[in-house]
């Protein structure tokens, strides 16, 4: 540091009065008031920050700036019992090589310690907090990993503390006021609506760690969630999430209401139900375990499930299994029927890095006029699809082949016939090959063939 200025600096009765300034570039700081030289923690001071770059100064190996105004008193008898209270207006905290600045107008801290319990309060334009409870702060950390873990011991492999710490427990209740200032710093898609609250809870005693979110509106880019309600609880060995979003736009064509998700389970085998429209007649309800055998293989085999997608009734047939094992995914025969009508979707195969590896997805009597909806197509289409398309080596050179038969096919309810296609898509030669032809009443019409490279605009 250089360019201390000490203005004042009287001690009397254990009480110094200190008026000084540090004009250092990287610590622009005013500091005045008192402070008790006896050991016990009283002190009254005002301080008025121009500029701190604790990076530049060493004491912290992330990058930022902070400057503000504030009013720091305390008093106590000993370190082991004592009040404290901070005052801050217009706090600013910057990354000047990101060009990024997040601004508090003003916070009131509050903090209360004693041997039996420790309060800590936040009042400010950005958000409210209340935290209390009683923190040992060597034992803290893994014992809530170690309960984080129980449930799922092949996931999260966390040892027993050797000494456990009953007294460990902490409730924080969390309102959210002004969320802007903060999610633009951090994350700038992300929007939340003001009002939200979160409380957290961890008992070491009652082996209870808990998590509660109400929102009226979550945004991220353009995924809407209106009405959020999230609570999560892990009771010793067993784990328990409800999650109940009131409406889900996902685009301006694919919109989800009433949308449910309760799951629980232990010792790595989680039994979750997945719903939306829930109590009217286009209900969907998907059922599901998943057995997590290690960090990086997890089964996840469907009961029989009901979807309703664009008012048509739709089913996974009982007993489709997904396995993932690392960056791989397969499955055996995993069906999605709709009985009245004959439909089918089956998924067969493994994507995975390895190459000579494919996932076949196989297509039988599709409704085109339910598939255009879903995709938010405009214009009226109307046929029946079949045929297949496989996806093979999607890590390093997707390849996609097809074959497929779209047979009275109408476009705003003017016939065209029936199309047969093969194509092909190759990731690195950035090309489809397509060939095939157009039948109309049994005769044919058009014939299709030849290579589209989707960057060459007029080579093609």
């Amino acid at each position: 540091y250089k360019n201390l200025i000490i203005n004042n600096l009287n001690v009397k009765n254990n009480l110094a009065e200190i008026d000084a300034k540090l004009k250092d570039p990287n610590a622009d700081v005013e500091i005045s008031g008192t402070v008790d030289v006896s050991g016990k923690p009283n002190m009254n001071l005002e301080m008025k920050v121009q500029n701190i770059n604790p990076m530049a100064l060493g004491v912290s190996k992330n990058e930022g700036k902070f400057s503000g105004n504030l009013e720091l008193k305390t008093s106590g008898s000993s370190l082991d019992e004592f009040t404290a209270n901070v005052f801050a207006k217009k706090v600013v905290y910057s990354l000047p090589s990101q060009k990024k600045e997040m601004t508090v107008t003003m916070s009131n801290v509050s903090f209360m310690h004693s041997n039996q319990k420790d309060q800590l309060s936040i009042k400010s334009s950005m958000v409210d907090a209340e935290i209390s409870g009683k923190v040992d702060v060597e034992s803290f950390t893994n014992e809530v990993l170690y309960s984080c873990s129980r449930p799922l011991p092949s996931l999260l492999n966390f040892p027993k503390p050797k000494t456990r710490n009953s007294k460990n427990n902490i409730k924080a209740k969390i309102k959210i006021h002004d969320p802007e200032p903060f999610t633009k710093f951090i994350l700038p898609n992300l929007m939340v609506s003001p009002g939200t609250e979160i409380i957290l809870v961890f008992d070491a005693k009652k082996e209870l760690l808990g998590l509660d979110v109400t929102s009226n509106q979550i945004k991220y880019d353009s995924l809407i969630f209106d009405n959020v309600r999230l609570t999560q609880g892990v009771i010793k060995d067993s784990i328990v999430a409800n999650l109940n979003i009131g409406d889900f736009m996902l685009s301006d064509s694919l919109r989800f209401q009433k949308i449910s998700f309760f799951s629980r389970g232990n010792n790595g085998v989680i039994t979750s139900k997945l719903g939306w429209n829930m109590g009217k007649k286009n209900d969907t309800e998907i059922n599901w375990t998943t057995s997590i055998l290690s960090s990086t293989l997890y089964d996840l085999t469907f009961s029989k499930s009901n979807l309703r997608i664009n008012n048509s009734s739709w089913a996974i047939e009982n007993g489709g299994e997904i396995q993932v094992k690392g960056n791989s995914y397969s499955t055996n025969s995993f069906k999605i029927v709709n009985e009245k009508y004959k439909q089918e979707i089956c998924l067969d195969g493994k994507l995975s890095p390895d190459k000579e590896d494919s996932l076949q997805v196989s297509l039988f009597n599709i409704n085109v006029l339910d598939l255009s909806k879903l995709l938010g197509v405009d214009e009226d289409l109307s046929g029946t699809l079949n045929g297949y398309f496989a996806i093979h080596n999607p890590y390093e050179a997707l390849t996609i082949t097809s074959s497929l038969n779209l047979s009275a096919f109408k476009l705003n309810n003017q016939e065209i016939g029936d199309f047969n296609f093969f194509t092909t898509y190759n990731d690195k030669l950035s090309a489809v090959v397509m060939k095939g032809g157009v039948k109309y009443r049994g005769k044919s019409s058009i014939g299709l063939g030849g290579t589209y490279k989707l960057n060459e605009i007029d080579n093609n």
